[in-house]
């Protein structure tokens, strides 16, 4: 996975991967002077 121009993500795997993948995702930031993640966990299927 890699951060792209604008916040975007950019998922891929490697050559020839067929079945499941998965991927973790953490995300920090403050909102209105309170520090905090969220943790993401994302799994797909290659067919």
């Amino acid at each position: 996975m890699s951060l792209r121009e604008g916040g975007r993500y950019t998922y891929s795997t490697q050559a020839g991967h067929r079945g499941p993948d998965s991927f973790m995702l953490r995300i920090c930031g403050t909102e209105g002077g309170m520090d905090g993640c969220a943790d993401f966990k994302y799994t797909v299927t290659i067919d």
